[in-house]
């Protein structure tokens, strides 16, 4: 396969390894080494490019010119390939184009039921304790949701170059498009301001469309898809070996409408954010500083803090994770979730496929 890596990379790149270092397995390399969104230095496979000042040269054009033109030579030498982008939109500090700056003007964030939670009583310290959201701060939070928007419409104008030069080079109908985010984010539940590193869904949840041969469209699948399940599904596909290291699972028999029917996959998996607790003399932490570790399967949230404190949810009926019923839960059942969770957290290898399974 011939491959191309563009946008963000891992967070700190390129401290430690300088502006010129491209990771080994890529023949092409596209990353901003300083800069997101304008104002760009980029590693352009050994080569820095400065594409400087605003507001010419926006990250996602960028990326879609440089990626629309590698799928046009790698299908005129035939040659299978791997494109991998991974646009800034809507990262923080969400700059949009300056041709979308002033779309969405009347959106607002989800006023879902937990939004401004009017009840946290229930919730661990680093949760009861927040006040309620102020005008000024929901005020502030629209404003995200609205700049993350708009920052989406370059990424889809991006896709549709992407698209569009799938279709010209007559390559469309063999090609696997996967879209996703790399994490969710929360904008006023429970009264947490606008972030993520919770185990709540509106962080832990995240898009997965899949277009490509024996796909069916507006198909959808109910079963519980990760993150680690990528780099399995992929490397079936391109009809590789997945290492014995790599975590996750196919997902190509829920894909593939040809598939024999699939009975097993996973019912629950480990949410983790690891952060030492420190002595109790430092009192109250705010929860973007905790740890906890967590077990989410289709029926419920359960979750446990590096303070002693827990969370469970019945999500079949509260699907917004807002009482808590640790305290009133049959303790046969909290028993079973956490010893679950145990398992989670020590297993390696293909034991934690069987654990998420539940066995």
């Amino acid at each position: 396969y011939r491959t191309i890596y563009l946008g963000k990379y891992m967070n700190e790149y390129p401290r430690g390894v300088g502006d010129t270092y491209v990771p080994p397995g890529w023949d092409e390399w596209y990353v901003p080494v300083r800069g997101q969104y304008y104002d760009l230095k980029i590693n352009d496979t050994g080569e820095l490019v400065d594409y400087p000042g605003c507001c010419e040269h926006y990250e996602a054009d960028l990326e879609a010119v440089r990626a629309a033109d590698f799928i046009r030579r790698a299908a005129a030498d035939t040659a299978p390939f791997l494109v991998y982008l991974s646009s800034y939109g809507p990262h923080l500090p969400s700059t949009p184009a300056l041709r979308h700056q002033t779309a969405f003007g009347a959106e607002v964030a989800p006023r879902t039921p937990s939004f401004d939670e009017a009840d946290v009583s229930d919730k661990p310290e680093t949760i009861s304790r927040l006040p309620r959201l102020t005008p000024e701060l929901i005020e502030r939070t629209d404003g995200i949701f609205r700049d993350r928007l708009r920052t989406m419409l370059a990424v889809e104008e991006l896709m549709d170059t992407l698209v569009a030069a799938l279709e010209e080079a007559g390559v469309r109908e063999e090609t696997y498009i996967f879209f996703t985010s790399e994490n969710g984010w929360h904008y006023g539940e429970h009264r947490m301001r606008w972030g993520k590193t919770t185990s709540y869904d509106e962080d832990i949840r995240v898009p997965l469309f899949v277009l490509g041969p024996g796909v069916p469209s507006g198909g959808t699948v109910d079963q519980i898809a990760l993150s680690i399940d990528l780099a399995p599904t992929i490397a079936q596909l391109a009809g590789a070996t997945t290492p014995g290291f790599v975590d996750g699972r196919s997902m190509t028999p829920l894909l593939l409408s040809s598939s024999t029917p699939f009975d097993g996959w996973r019912q629950g998996f480990i949410t983790q954010r690891w952060r030492p607790y420190p002595d109790s003399t430092a009192g109250y932490m705010p929860y973007w500083l905790l740890g906890y570790r967590g077990l989410r399967t289709d029926d419920y949230l359960y979750v446990e803090w590096d303070t002693g404190e827990f969370e469970l949810y019945d999500r079949g009926i509260d699907p917004f994770e807002m009482d808590n019923i640790y305290d009133t839960a049959d303790p046969a059942l909290v028993q079973s979730l956490a010893n679950w969770l145990d398992r989670l957290a020590a297993c390696s290898g293909g034991a934690c496929t069987l654990a998420e399974d539940g066995s």
